[in-house]
């Protein structure tokens, strides 16, 4: 699916692998995804324009079929918002018709004061298509990670991008660095190659517009994510059996590492390279495709809590903070697949607030970091950290709250964690070396 502006099917490019029968408009109500904005046609032929045809640009997964969602080509409502992410899904008789589901889209980038959480039903919508889609499998969902880098935004900031249901994609350029527009945070999972600037040049991709050209100026997160949905779509040609979670598993162990001279990677306590602004590499498709092609299914998951309500006063303008430890046990042995992090803070200027989790093995997640947001508090507001993947969740886990500048306070009221993982995979990744790069 791609869930965009809309997709125009009659391109010649992208009309071969059209799914007419499925498409569909949610603004208008009807089976046209014919777009006014082209955006979406571009998404589409980064994830699968028609290969070996002879003309044009070929997608990532230039066999797979393409679902045309007309969806933000206006404001949608949260219902038809909604609706999209849970189409095909919960009618038992097309159930198995959407496998993946490309968002290059979310909430206002030129502002870190924009955050947009996920409502009860979004929420819903997405959980239903992880534990009901692909006949229990679950929809894979790709998310761009978002273009706000210049204005401080951070992946945490929306709801959907950073859900721990969907992958955020972030973008790194032929250079082999973060593109500059590329939002960092703690829930990246991946980035991939998308556009960037050379000199006083920007350099862009190749990909479909309009009804039946071209353009070599497509770029964002908006064209880095469809180029991971392409790949999910080869590892689940390669294996049909793969879960939502088994998808993101193989994306971890097998992404490049590049710019390793940057100095935000770290080894997490469970070995794992990760950076706030790369995740765990650059996606590679041989390595991703090899080892979907024999994978070991992980188990189910479980879940994990811990919680802290002890309410405390933050000094202002005092980098040091506060810091407060909640306890997480297990009687089972438990890998660390995604964190939870739910925080009540009333503050009166809540841009100046530096929030970091650090798990018990020393691996520290940072949530958000100074910026511009003159709106009050955070209201239960949920950050997700993919950092500890892997790694042994038993012991004292630390938040650590500062108000850096001056004039505004506030206090720490209450927080929680829920964090989500499984039996550790014994045997389940392959020794295939995956080759770390300073450079691609």
């Amino acid at each position: 699916l791609v869930v965009d502006t809309g997709v125009a099917v009659g391109h010649p490019d992208l009309s071969p692998n059209v799914r007419a029968d499925l498409d569909w408009d949610f603004l208008d109500n009807d089976g046209d995804p014919t777009p006014n904005n082209s955006h979406g046609t571009s998404v589409a032929g980064i994830a699968a324009a028609k290969g070996d045809n002879l003309i044009g640009v070929a997608g990532a997964a230039f066999d797979a079929s393409i679902v045309g969602i007309r969806l933000v080509d206006a404001s949608p409502t949260d219902d038809q918002i909604v609706d999209a992410l849970a189409f095909r899904i919960l009618d038992p008789i097309v159930a198995n018709q959407a496998h993946i589901s490309n968002n290059s889209w979310g909430p206002s980038d030129t502002s870190a004061a924009v955050k947009e959480a996920l409502t009860p039903a979004m929420e819903a919508a997405l959980l239903a298509g992880v534990t009901s889609g692909r006949e229990g499998k679950g929809i894979v969902y790709v998310w761009a990670a978002g273009n706000g880098r210049n204005f401080k935004q951070d992946i945490n900031y929306d709801g959907f991008a950073s859900s721990r249901f969907t992958i955020a994609a972030g973008a790194s350029g032929g250079d082999g660095f973060f593109s500059f527009y590329s939002e960092p945070g703690a829930s990246m999972l991946v980035t991939a190659p998308s556009s960037f600037i050379v000199g006083a040049l920007s350099r862009g991709t190749w990909s479909t517009t309009g009804a039946n050209n071209y353009t070599s100026s497509f770029g964002g997160t908006s064209s880095s994510a469809p180029l991971v949905s392409g790949i999910v779509a080869l590892m689940l040609e390669a294996n049909a059996n793969l879960t939502w979670r088994d998808v993101q598993h193989i994306l971890v162990a097998t992404s490049t590492k590049i710019d390793l001279a940057h100095t935000d990677w770290f080894l997490n306590g469970a070995g794992n390279l990760f950076n706030h602004s790369y995740g765990f590499g650059r996606v590679h498709a041989v390595n991703a495709v090899t080892t979907a092609a024999t994978w070991t299914n992980v188990a189910p998951w479980t879940m994990l809590s811990g919680s802290r309500s002890t309410p405390e006063n933050i000094p202002d303008n005092n980098a040091t903070g506060i810091s407060q430890i909640a306890p997480v046990f297990s009687v089972n042995d438990f890998s660390v697949e995604h964190v939870e992090l739910r925080v009540n803070i009333t503050h009166t200027f809540r841009g100046d607030l530096v929030i970091t989790l650090q798990s018990p093995s020393g691996t520290r997640s940072v949530l958000t970091s100074l910026h511009t947001d003159f709106a009050d508090d955070y209201d239960n507001w949920l950050f997700t950290s993919v950092a500890h993947w892997g790694e042994n969740p038993v012991g004292d886990w630390t938040l650590k709250v500062s108000d850096e500048k001056n004039l505004d306070v506030g206090t720490l009221n209450y927080w929680s964690l829920r964090i989500y993982g499984t039996a550790p995979q014994q045997g389940a990744i392959p020794t295939m070396k995956v080759p770390f790069f300073s450079k691609p």
